[in-house]
């Protein structure tokens, strides 16, 4: 945690670049910032992956086997049409 006041008695930008080079002294070098940061990629993909998996599944089976979408799309029908669409019956859904 930084400390926001300002104890020494020098500009707002002096003060805030002495802040940042103390913070960036404490920083893991080049090596471990990549080795982390490769970590939360891999954390991040192995953790959405399955959500989206199962997002993607449960809307194919919704398409395919329901009429669900088709009932969605009933109300394109009016737009399509007003955009002067031929078939907009058809191109709806």
């Amino acid at each position: 945690q930084l400390s926001e006041e300002r104890t020494e008695n020098v500009g707002l930008f002096r003060y805030s670049l002495l802040q940042a080079t103390r913070r960036a002294a404490g920083a893991p070098g080049p090596k471990e910032l990549a080795r982390l940061a490769l970590l939360n990629v891999i954390d991040i993909f192995l953790t959405l992956l399955p959500l989206v998996f199962a997002i993607g599944t449960v809307a194919l089976i919704l398409a395919e086997f329901t009429p669900l979408f088709t009932w969605l799309s009933y109300p394109m029908v009016p737009v399509l049409e007003l955009l002067r669409i031929p078939e907009a019956q058809a191109a709806a859904p």
